[in-house]
């Protein structure tokens, strides 16, 4: 696995304390834990808080979790004021807590649950959901927790409710601590394992929004030697390495992922022009250092949660310390800082526009472009992620990508024997392949046979003798040479073309 470098420096600035103080005659808290912010359905903004207390140290009285705040606070340079907490007065307990301390039967088992730790939580329409862990024990060397959930809220989170939706934990479980962000009719989600002791990374899942509840519908983002990157596959991490909370945000047309990076022991971001794309390399936005060390260290930092309401120049970022020994800071604070644009903005237009819109644009297994329209012979192109959109006047506008837009070029694009693509990418008809059309054949993919193309005589007769779904079966060659003549070899035997006679024999 490559080594991951990050900034040494670090880039945002402190704005303000936002817990372990003031708050504490208001809504009777003191010190608390977490504070991720997600904008509600009248406009205010949410921040959902772990573990709190009235007192200003944790293990006082007041022990509830999760609770949340709520804010007016539009002007974040000025620093975010809380103006009212779920439950009106007192901030009460927004779920069902056990706060069963005995950690039984085992601290490396699921068992009891010692608290309840949210996660993220995004707003569709007039409801808000909230991902949440039940943790079974802090003392374990991964932190097990029982199982993730959701939950969903009506009013502006002042009442919750429980859905049937849940992810139970085992060996190995990276989707127990989540960020979620929504993004063209779906619901992304960016998850790990719960502790950060382990280097297993972090995976992405999406969710059409109107399934977020049903846990079969979500579909992984992973990597297999037949298909490459793709939706569907069994989730492949994103970034590898120990991971602690992380908050991902989709903002002015760049994705945003911060999160704790204890390897760099610092707050990190990263840009990508895709949520399933390349990201940018980490940059360090608050580092961690010791206690008192007077040179722009924070002691004991972990969160890295992104206002709603940030910008990219204008980005501001919710970070919590906690002194395990003393027992106090234990609070959250507010820093700004600013990301870089995940790369050039191409335009993407006329009939590959049209047809690239009709496929779901950068949702589509295309991805963003990476380039602006380019002229061929008799025809034009456009480059995007994950392969190409093909424009002639005689063929239309074609898209291929993956491993069949990987030979296509291999063997040379519009000006191979296989001529423009006059098909998109389909299944096969016996469901066990895909395929494009091409004016002088096909290129076919099959998890067997590979990805191989048919084209001229040979697939005039490979037509003939029903293609895929005939006795040859899929392609296993290229068309090769032969000392008479051409060749393709199949799963269920060959066809070669005669030089001197241009007849057709096969096996």
């Amino acid at each position: 696995m490559p080594e991951i470098f990050v900034t040494p420096v670090a880039s945002a600035v402190f704005v303000k304390n936002l817990t372990g103080n003031s708050q504490i005659g208001a809504w009777g808290v003191g010190g608390t834990d977490l504070g991720f912010p997600v904008r509600l359905r009248d406009g205010r903004f949410g921040f959902f808080f772990g573990d709190t207390f009235e007192s200003l140290a944790p293990g006082g009285p007041g022990w509830r979790s999760p609770v949340m705040w709520r804010s007016t606070t539009t002007n974040l340079n000025q620093g975010i004021v809380f103006s009212s907490a779920s439950g009106g007065g007192y901030a009460k307990e927004i779920l069902p807590n056990a706060h069963d301390t005995r950690q039984l039967p085992s601290i490396e088992a699921p068992g009891t649950e010692f608290t309840v730790i949210p996660g993220d939580a995004l707003t569709i329409g007039t409801r808000t959901y909230l991902s949440v862990m039940s943790v079974h024990a802090w003392d374990s060397e991964d932190w097990k927790t029982n199982f993730t959930y959701l939950a969903y809220s009506d009013d502006a989170g002042e009442n919750w409710t429980l859905s049937q939706a849940r992810w139970d934990n085992h060996p190995g479980a990276l989707d127990q601590c989540w960020t979620m962000e929504r993004h063209g009719g779906y619901v992304y989600v960016i998850s790990t394992a719960f502790g950060r002791n382990k280097p297993a990374g972090m995976i992405l899942r999406r969710v059409p929004e109107a399934q977020i509840f049903t846990p079969a519908a979500y579909q992984g983002w992973g990597w297999t030697e037949q298909t490459g990157w793709a939706w569907g596959n069994a989730p492949t991490p994103i970034i590898p390495g120990r991971i602690g909370e992380m908050c991902v945000r989709y903002i002015q047309g760049t994705w945003v992922l911060a999160y704790f990076d204890p390897e760099a022991y610092a707050i990190v971001t990263r840009t990508g022009a895709r949520i399933d794309g390349l990201w940018s390399e980490p940059t360090v936005q608050v580092k961690g250092g010791d206690w008192g060390a007077n040179d722009g260290t924070y002691g004991q930092i972990y969160g890295g949660y992104i206002h709603p309401a940030s910008t990219l120049d204008n980005l501001h970022l919710i970070v919590l310390q906690w002194n395990t020994a003393t027992g106090t800071p234990y609070h959250a604070i507010q820093f700004k800082t600013s990301v870089t644009p995940a790369g050039p903005v191409y335009t993407v237009g006329g009939a590959i526009g049209a047809r690239y819109t009709q496929l779901g644009a950068e949702t589509s297994p295309l991805g963003a472009p990476t380039g602006d329209e380019q002229p061929l012979s008799n025809g034009r192109v456009q480059d995007f992620e994950h392969g190409r959109i093909y424009w002639s006047a005689a063929t239309g506008a074609w898209e291929t990508y993956g491993l069949i837009a990987q030979k296509y070029l291999d063997l040379g694009g519009p000006t191979s024997p296989l001529g423009w693509p006059t098909s998109g990418e389909l299944g096969t008809p016996n469901g066990i392949g895909r395929f494009n059309r091409f004016t002088e054949g096909n290129i076919y993919f099959n998890p067997q046979a590979g990805t191989h193309c048919v084209y001229g005589a040979i697939f005039t007769e490979y037509g003939r003798q029903g293609y895929e779904g005939g006795r040859f079966g899929f392609p296993t060659t290229d068309e090769y040479p032969t000392t008479d003549g051409r060749r393709n070899d199949f799963q269920g035997g060959w066809i070669k073309w005669i030089a001197t006679s241009g007849k057709i024999i096969t096996s």
